[in-house]
């Protein structure tokens, strides 16, 4: 039972518990605790129970592709050619948004200040940054102005004062949305635009069980939170990015309200359900394969989330012979102690393949790909 600050109200029981005793973070760790998931039906929105001790978790523990300056994750591969997820980004929030030379625009949540970063290169904007952790400084100082960096808090002369706050992936992490978001409007000029990105649940159902992404939007309850927070929802998209909401509002004093119909709510509910069951159904499923092939040498394809949980669900001593992945900034590292190859490397003698992929996509994208068309393959669907 706990609070729900963007509602208002008290969730008395989950929808779903973990049956396992540790849980998986989006940086596929794994943790010590059950993932317990409550849905808030008068919103559409779905919290997970905060179990880490955030600030600690943040300040230290939390690394986004720290290794190296360019490292970035593989968005996709389109027509032969790979897009990464930054350039991927960028290309999207320039055509959702008028951008304007010498524009002040804050990256809140820059990680490493790789999205400003490609910003600058396209257009002559003044960037800011801000981040809960310090850990990233070394990278912001090579190319932006200190006075524009802030850790922790926002800076005072910052108030009323910017004209765009991007936010990638920042608030499915926060313990208040309400508080973050109330602190980005402090910081904006008036009619100043506000452009968030965050998973969506719905199309990637490896959120769900995200220990530490402790809310999952639907399009209601992001919505909800931008109106709330005083802006006024100009766009919110669910298809250009696979995977994930894309939400854009502006500042205003008197703002119109978005509704919504009786069957979106319907609609949100019934998915819960069913995600809920799906994962409580998956890892005998992961064990029942495992039994029917652990004597063939195997290989797992793809180096993240799904992966992990795949690897969590089989005994230590597994069949598994290295991981696959098509992103080439993971060849020279270690996924769970496993080798990470490209897919010209896989050798002949493997009979098993085990996607770790969203199973939304991953039958579309394994399909294709020569290596594998003798190979029993398991989806997680």
């Amino acid at each position: 039972m706990f609070y729900n600050s963007l509602s208002n109200k008290i969730l008395s029981s989950p929808i779903y518990t973990s049956n396992d005793s540790f849980s998986i973070t989006s940086i596929s760790n794994l943790v010590n605790a059950k993932t317990e998931v409550y849905y808030d039906k008068e919103i559409a929105h779905l919290y997970t129970k905060e179990t880490l001790n955030l600030e600690e978790y943040y300040d230290n523990e939390y690394k986004v592709d720290i290794e190296s300056e360019d490292k970035d994750s593989l968005y996709g591969i389109m027509n032969g050619k790979k897009i990464y997820r930054t350039q991927y980004q960028l290309d999207l929030f320039t055509k959702k948004v008028n951008i304007k030379n010498d524009m002040k625009i804050l990256d809140y949540g820059s990680a490493k200040g790789l999205f400003l970063k490609k910003l600058i290169e396209k257009i002559s904007i003044e960037p800011y940054l801000f981040d809960i952790t310090t850990k990233y400084k070394e990278f912001w100082l090579k190319t932006f102005n200190q006075e524009n960096c802030s850790f922790y808090n926002l800076k005072n002369e910052w108030k009323n004062n910017l004209d765009i706050v991007t936010s990638f992936y920042v608030f499915e992490h926060v313990k208040d949305p309400l508080i973050e978001l109330k602190n980005i409007y402090q910081v904006l000029k008036e009619d100043g635009i506000v452009y968030i990105q965050v998973p969506n649940v719905y199309n990637h159902i490896a959120d769900f069980i995200c220990i530490d992404h402790l809310h999952h939007y639907s399009k209601i309850s992001l919505v909800h939170l931008l109106n709330l927070s005083g802006f006024e929802v100009i766009s919110i998209d669910d298809t250009s990015y696979e995977g994930a909401l894309i939400i854009v509002g502006q500042k205003k004093k008197n703002i119109k309200t978005y509704n919504f119909l009786n069957e979106d709510y319907a609609f949100y509910e019934t998915k819960a359900i069913e995600m809920s069951k799906y994962w409580q159904t998956l890892s005998s499923k992961i064990n029942t394969f495992y039994k029917q092939n652990s004597t063939k040498k195997a290989a797992l394809y793809g180096a993240g989330f799904y992966s992990t949980y795949i690897l969590s669900h089989l005994p230590k001593d597994n069949n598994i012979t290295y991981a696959i992945d098509q992103n080439p900034h993971l060849h020279s590292q270690k996924f769970n102690n496993l080798d990470v190859i490209p897919i010209d490397k896989v050798s002949e003698d493997i009979e098993v393949l085990y996607v770790g992929l969203n199973p939304k996509m991953a039958k579309k994208i394994i399909k294709d790909i020569k290596q594998f068309n003798n190979m029993t393959i398991f989806y997680l669907d």
